[in-house]
């Protein structure tokens, strides 16, 4: 009899150890699985997930750009090459819906721009993909710390996303461009009129867009629109000053850092006019044998109201 209590006895602390080591166990898997959904993001933006944790986006939101970029992962966080993702925003952010757009023009890819006046302030929205046979929804970052701002940077106070003029001395918009190398070699001022669809396009070392950087005046600036297949070429007004809209005179020795768009070629920009044009672009040119280029960044028109009715020439 005693023999069996001690057997019994026996026989009862194994249960309850293995139910310690059981429970224990357990613990570590759900703390692999915690730890295997704790990613970075890969790019600087924020990373969200759909809710069975099989994709991710990675979302980077550039507010003075306009500009939204987007990459897709899938669960351990492998790049995944899809097809264009939707953007589908709230109706307190205008209701658009943008698709993206691959900034080498693939139907499929990892990395998805998307470029919408309404992206110019912060957004509410969901993000739509079909891949594998599936579809994916998730909602857009509430807070976007992947937006950075340069701390050098002046805007002016009052900018709501609405209103770019100011971002250049010309109420133009300004993004930086560089070299071959990658390094910064200075500032390009894109003016968009919203009444004609023409351009404009000034040159500078800074980014204050005082001090010229200027090219033969038989140079050329190309502006690429992307997603709408379209570019365009900018040349000198003349050879003679060189005008700008407001008359002053941009030719130095032969030089000049200012270039316009159509000019006299006859090449129809009705295309580009409108208050609501929105596109992502890019601008390259060559100055002897070297070739500089922007990032993308999404062009908006400078708008003209009812009482600034000036004449293009």
């Amino acid at each position: 009899m005693k023999n069996l209590s001690t057997i019994a006895l026996a026989f009862v602390i194994a249960l309850g150890l293995a139910a310690c080591g059981d429970k224990h166990d357990h613990d570590g898997d759900t703390h692999a699985d915690h730890d295997e959904h704790d990613h970075a993001s890969q790019n600087g933006g924020v990373l969200v997930e759909t809710s069975d944790h099989s994709m991710h986006f990675e979302v980077k939101h550039d507010l003075e750009a306009g500009l939204v970029q987007v990459w897709v992962y899938d669960g351990a966080m492998e790049a995944v090459k899809s097809t264009a993702p939707i953007m589908q925003l709230a109706k307190d952010s205008g209701g658009s819906k943008i698709t993206g757009v691959d900034p080498k023009g693939a139907t499929k890819a990892h990395e998805w721009h998307f470029g919408d006046r309404a992206l110019t302030k912060q957004v509410h929205g969901r993000l739509r993909l079909q891949h594998g046979g599936k579809s994916y929804n998730v909602d857009l970052p509430e807070d976007d710390h992947g937006h950075e701002h340069d701390g050098d940077h002046d805007h002016d106070g009052d900018h709501d996303g609405d209103d770019h003029d100011g971002h250049g001395p010309h109420a133009g918009m300004v993004t930086a461009f560089a070299g071959m190398d990658g390094k910064e070699a200075g500032h390009i001022e894109l003016k968009l009129h919203d009444d004609k669809g023409d351009l404009e396009l000034w040159l500078a070392t800074d980014e204050a867009m005082k001090t010229p950087f200027d090219l033969a005046l038989a140079s050329t600036i190309t502006v690429t629109f992307h997603g709408r297949d379209k570019a365009v070429t900018l040349r000198v007004r003349n050879t003679d000053k060189n005008e700008d809209e407001d008359g002053t005179a941009n030719n130095r020795a032969g030089k000049t850092n200012y270039f316009i768009f159509p000019g006299d070629t006859g090449a129809d920009a009705s295309w580009l006019m409108g208050g609501e044009f929105s596109c992502p672009v890019s601008v390259s040119f060559a100055s002897g044998s070297s070739k500089y280029s922007t990032k993308q960044f999404t062009l908006i028109p400078h708008s003209h109201g009812d009482d600034h009715d000036h004449e293009h020439k």
